[in-house]
């Protein structure tokens, strides 16, 4: 391995598609709502979702509140597995660390996968 794609790999990062952390961060956002700001959410406009939404947040608030911190906390531990493994493949660059644990942060397993799914280049003998 020639010491340009050593570098490469200590910087790896792959970002998910745009339209995948839109849609977490939506989900997030309307989660969040309906703990904190329960009259802000335009229940009737997300369908099935909405009604749910507004049976769980109105009648049980504190399951909402507890899936909403579940998700944070949940998310946050695959944050730091996913900088663990990226560590243990050869990613030693803090930024590109740090950007694998913020998009985990955000979509959870699906950047696990990805750096998961790592194969390094190894050196040919």
């Amino acid at each position: 391995m020639s010491g340009n794609d050593k570098e490469i790999s200590s910087k790896y990062f792959k970002r998910l598609g745009v339209l995948v952390l839109l849609l977490h961060c939506v989900l997030y956002s309307v989660l969040y709502l309906a703990i904190y700001h329960r009259d802000v959410v335009p229940y009737k406009s997300l369908g099935p979702v909405g009604s749910f939404y507004h049976y769980i947040s109105y009648t049980y608030p504190s399951i909402a509140f507890y899936v909403f911190y579940y998700f944070v906390v949940a998310h946050a531990i695959e944050g730091f597995q996913s900088m663990y493994i990226a560590h243990g493949k050869g990613v030693t660059d803090t930024v590109a660390l740090m950007k694998w644990f913020v998009q985990t942060m955000i979509t959870g397993r699906f950047s696990v996968v990805l750096i998961k799914a790592y194969e390094p280049k190894t050196k040919n003998k």
